[in-house]
């Protein structure tokens, strides 16, 4: 069993790349997308220099970083030092937009994102509730330092980027948990899906939770997932063996989106395996690079 650990602890060093091709009759030239998810601050050489330069010759267009990129400070000293490093390098060549996971929501907020724990710390008492109230909360030194580091970091917020000629609407949720997300995005994410329709639109979320429960008939052309780290341990022919929302052998449930390409309502999801080389309980599991294509059909 040790030399098991010590085998997949040294596979682990490494990266796998896994590439998609999605098909659009948004897009007027083909534009290539990076996904990097679930990080949680180790590196691939110093300074993520190696991560970095595999990226940069790999030519996206844009990059989508889906959260837990750092570490938690209660875990780790310097809990954000390797991803920001890995920041600063990838936006010298590409655009880089950042949305908030678990790790990041507890390191600025101190707070679990349920409808419950963000209603408590933002003193919501009825009304609109509003995730604007989080930037009037006091400041947020993640923020700070990501967009220092020239990274869009998105709160329930859509921003543009013109691609080869296509118009790309990027949509980062922040309250990804399934009690939340309608409650504090509904306004924002109707906004993201019905305004601008000939826009490519890409939405980026941590945990892939609301796709198994909200029955929402229109969701992005494409959107980007983490948080599973694809069952952790993976068994050939099985897949995960153990998810912390379903449980034992999850990919045997027919509504469960841990690792790979599936489709909601006729659109494409893609749930990274992450990308964090640390974990001694990773086997069978090598860190993934997501690469994905998008083309016109």
């Amino acid at each position: 069993m040790g030399t098991v650990f010590f085998k997949n602890i040294s596979f682990n060093q490494n990266f796998r790349e896994t590439f998609y091709q999605i098909g659009s009759s948004k897009v007027e030239h083909p534009f290539r997308v990076i996904q990097l998810s679930d990080l949680h601050d180790s590196a691939f050489g110093e300074e993520n220099r190696d991560l970095a330069d595999r990226i940069a010759e790999l030519q996206p267009d844009l990059v989508i970083m889906t959260g837990d990129m750092i570490e938690q400070e209660e875990h780790k000293e310097g809990a954000a030092e390797n991803a920001l490093a890995l920041c600063r390098e990838l936006t010298s060549f590409v655009p880089v937009y950042y949305i908030y996971g678990n790790n990041e929501t507890m390191n600025s907020f101190g707070i679990h994102m349920g409808l419950e724990d963000i209603d408590g710390y933002l003193g919501y008492s009825g009304g609109t509730r509003d995730v604007g109230l989080f930037q009037q909360k006091g400041e947020d030194t993640l923020r700070d330092k990501l967009e220092a580091a020239g990274v869009h970091v998105l709160w329930n917020e859509t921003d543009t980027v013109e691609i080869n000629g296509s118009q790309i609407d990027i949509h980062g949720v922040l309250t990804s948990n399934v009690s939340a997300f309608w409650q504090y995005n509904e306004e924002q994410y109707n906004q993201f899906i019905t305004e601008e329709p000939e826009h490519f639109k890409l939405m980026a979320v941590h945990e892939p939770y609301i796709f198994e429960v909200l029955k929402q008939r229109k969701w992005a052309d494409l959107t980007l997932c983490g948080h599973t780290h694809g069952g952790s341990i993976r068994i050939p022919g099985i897949g995960g063996l153990y998810e912390r929302r379903n449980g034992w052998f999850p990919e045997r449930k027919s509504n469960a989106y841990i690792s790979g390409k599936y489709e909601i309502f006729g659109s494409p999801l893609i749930v990274s395996n992450g990308i964090g080389n640390e974990s001694y309980f990773r086997i069978n599991n090598q860190p993934e690079l997501v690469i994905i294509d998008v083309e016109r059909y």
